[in-house]
């Protein structure tokens, strides 16, 4: 990404870049987490650094079910509770069909609490549908502080951009464990 000093017009960004070279970049949309940006027909997304992290965020259980799509994509549905707990019931197209039971390591566990509390959950929009008709379609249910649900629909790489990084550390773990 390009650094300068930058003047804001409308919806232009400019930015004076190195030998006061000045880029315009055309403001396509703004919601509370990310900017986007066209330039030569190229959309940018900026994402906000300055995440809120609410450290009184306490994750009781996370449910993500995945289901299909226009490939071969994993079905399955996936809990994990804050002690560690697992359940895992593979549907279809993954490696295990079926059910098993098992305990997450605990950096795994750290690391998942740690991105929930970076998740921005309690500002995120659940009635929208962050998707592709053509992705892999997933729904993911986050049980916190005791009494508090909220279930975000889309699928994998239309979620919005705070989940991400758990949707992928959580398939990817099944991955690594064989599975999915």
């Amino acid at each position: 990404w390009q650094e300068g000093k930058y003047t804001l017009k409308q919806d232009t960004v400019y930015i004076e870049g190195f030998r006061g070279q000045i880029s315009t970049y055309l403001i396509r949309n703004h919601v509370l987490d990310t900017l986007t940006l066209l330039r030569h027909g190229r959309i940018e997304k900026l994402y906000n650094r300055r995440l809120e992290y609410d450290p009184d965020l306490k994750f009781d259980k996370i449910i993500l079910e995945t289901k299909g799509c226009y490939g071969n994509c994993p079905e399955f549905v996936l809990t994990i509770h804050n002690d560690g707990k697992v359940n895992f019931r593979g549907i279809r197209n993954a490696k295990y069909i079926g059910e098993k039971e098992f305990k997450m390591e605990r950096q795994n566990l750290h690391k998942i609490d740690t991105l929930f509390k970076w998740s921005f959950i309690t500002r995120l929009d659940t009635s929208e549908f962050y998707g592709a008709v053509d992705g892999w379609a997933m729904d993911i249910t986050f049980y916190y502080n005791r009494n508090n649900v909220r279930t975000v629909k889309g699928t994998s790489m239309e979620m919005p951009f705070r989940l991400k990084r758990i949707v992928g550390r959580l398939t990817n773990d099944l991955r690594v464990s064989g599975l999915i």
